[in-house]
């Protein structure tokens, strides 16, 4: 699956997260080995693969709803 984590201040997509399914409530989970492997990479100085521009909304709540 693919994640999007915020890290020192920006946001990170890694792409082919390998996740499990909850057997009880159906979320998706990491096991602890994936977590570091994600922290580490996220940390390192590899090329990433690609750079995506991002858009950012603020959602407002109307009042009176």
């Amino acid at each position: 699956m693919d994640e999007v984590f915020y890290i020192s201040e920006q946001y990170v997509l890694i792409t082919n997260v390998p996740a499990s399914v909850c057997n009880r409530c159906g979320d998706l989970t990491f096991s602890a080995d994936t977590v570091e492997q994600v922290r580490v990479l996220a940390h390192s100085e590899t090329e990433c693969a690609k750079s995506i521009r991002l858009n950012v909304f603020e959602f407002q709540q109307q009042s009176g709803r």
